[in-house]
């Protein structure tokens, strides 16, 4: 996946994503 050429709005989507289930591990 680190070779991968990821678009910005896919970025965004993996960012929020992963800021989510940050959110839900802390809960």
């Amino acid at each position: 996946m680190a070779k991968m050429r990821i678009s910005p709005e896919l970025k965004k989507l993996i960012e929020k994503y992963r800021c989510v289930k940050d959110t839900e591990g802390m809960s």
